[in-house]
C-alpha cells in the first residue's frame, strides 16, 4: 500500500506493478486516475521514469506554493496582532 503515488499517471503505474489496493482504503484520487481518459493515455505513452520526473517536478512546485503560502498567511496574522 505504500507504494502507492497519488499522482496520476503514477497511481495506474502502482496499481499495475503491486496490484489494487484494498476497497475500503482506495483513495478518491486513484479513483479519479483510472478514469481520467488524459492520465491513463499519458501513462500509456510515457515510460515510468517520465512519469516520475514529471511528477517529480510537479510536486516540488507544488511544495514550494505551499510553504510561501504559509509563511506569508504566518506573516499576516502576526502584523495583524
Amino acid at each position: 500500500m505504500m507504494g502507492f503515488v497519488l499522482d496520476e499517471g503514477l497511481t495506474t503505474t502502482g496499481q499495475k506493478i503491486i496490484g489494487p489496493p484494498p476497497k475500503e482504503v482506495q483513495d478518491v484520487s486513484l479513483t479519479y486516475a483510472l478514469e481520467y481518459k488524459p492520465a491513463v493515455e499519458r501513462e500509456k505513452s510515457w515510460s515510468t521514469v517520465q512519469l516520475v520526473k514529471h511528477w517529480s517536478w510537479h510536486n516540488a512546485i507544488r511544495s514550494v506554493i505551499l510553504i510561501v503560502g504559509t509563511v506569508i498567511g504566518a506573516w499576516a496574522v502576526a502584523i495583524d496582532r
